[in-house]
């Protein structure tokens, strides 16, 4: 994971990574709601597919409250962990059929113009 790491920081350089950072974190529930639906995960889950997909290391403060607020809108449900001892909290996505394609297509709608952005 840290070769990984390392390609992608030499890719990505001052304000195009800090931009780009924003931008997934922006996105990140949108992200998360996504690889519910695939497995049930966990933070810690997260925080590594972020760092293999994307090359960007979160903090267990970016993700956390973001499932605790998925979780408090009825669009996550906490499930058992496989292990009985885990002390993981392990979620799945409870979202309606169609939700996260529309919301796929409200963003990829977004036109940016000269004087601001339509949606």
């Amino acid at each position: 994971m840290a070769q990984i790491l390392e390609q992608r920081r030499r890719q990505l350089h001052g304000i195009q990574r800090t931009l780009y950072r924003r931008v997934l974190v922006g996105h990140l529930p949108l992200l998360i709601l996504r690889e519910a639906q695939r497995r049930p995960i966990n933070g810690y889950a997260i925080i590594s597919t972020v760092m293999t997909r994307f090359g960007i290391l979160l903090s267990p403060g970016t993700v956390y409250p973001i499932l605790q607020y998925l979780a408090g809108q009825g669009l996550l449900k906490e499930v058992p962990a496989e292990a009985p001892d885990s002390r993981s909290r392990y979620f799945q996505a409870t979202v309606p059929q169609g939700f996260l394609q529309e919301l796929d297509n409200r963003i990829a709608n977004v036109q940016i113009e000269e004087g601001g952005f339509h949606i």
